[in-house]
């Protein structure tokens, strides 16, 4: 009898141990209201679905540094099956300007949405946009443009050798300037490096005139 019960025994830890997945590999299915960290594993019917991937889409391709310029993102959650994932807590940043969501988390359309806005930057530049639920990850781009710089010489026509003042303006859209804008002066022969806008929207430097012919 007490081999038996013996025998018995061994057979229920077995079991027991199968069903674990032997204390180191996946159970194969996942409860519902648990979490899965095996990957080979496949979530039971009722647990909580997975977002696999984001779908996204911007409703323009650039905004301009008007400052009241911004594009609509709505990205969307996706289980491995393509079906849309509601009540998904989705986190932005943004490389510069800013972002303000309008929908999170994901609606019953599997959809989070926000506005991304310039900020206080005017320059024209590439905003990067990265979206995560702490499983899939994201990523949009969109275009900053608007900002133009213009250059006046004095005097405009200096002999070889003159000492010649260089203004910069930096302008948004609107013809507005803008204050704190890093600028390099190029193709000539300056060595003070960037100069930066002031609140009228320009820099000045001090140049030699090259040579004829330099």
């Amino acid at each position: 009898m007490k081999t038996l019960m013996r025998f018995l025994v061994m057979i229920t830890a077995a079991l027991m141990l199968a069903s674990c997945g032997g204390g180191g590999g996946c159970a194969g299915t996942v409860s519902p209201g648990s979490t899965n960290s095996c990957k080979s594993g496949t979530t039971a019917p009722g647990a909580a679905p997975v977002v696999a991937r984001f779908v996204y889409t911007l409703d323009k391709s650039s905004i301009t540094n008007s400052g009241t310029d911004e594009a609509l993102l709505t990205m969307t959650a996706l289980d491995a099956s393509n079906n849309v994932i509601s009540g998904v807590p989705v986190s932005v940043t943004v490389s510069s300007g800013a972002y303000v969501p309008t929908q999170n988390p994901t609606d019953a359309s599997g959809q989070a949405k926000g506005k991304i806005q310039i900020g206080g930057d005017y320059s024209n530049r590439i905003i990067t946009a990265t979206f995560t639920d702490g499983n899939a990850v994201g990523v949009a781009s969109i275009a900053v443009t608007g900002a133009t710089v213009s250059v006046q010489a004095l005097p405009a026509a200096p002999a070889p050798g003159d000492a010649v003042t260089v203004t910069v303006k930096a302008t948004n859209i609107n013809g507005q300037a803008i204050n704190n804008v890093s600028i390099q002066l190029s193709g000539m022969s300056y060595a003070g490096g960037a100069l930066t806008t002031g609140p009228t929207g320009t820099a000045t430097a001090t140049i030699t005139a090259p040579a004829a012919g330099s």
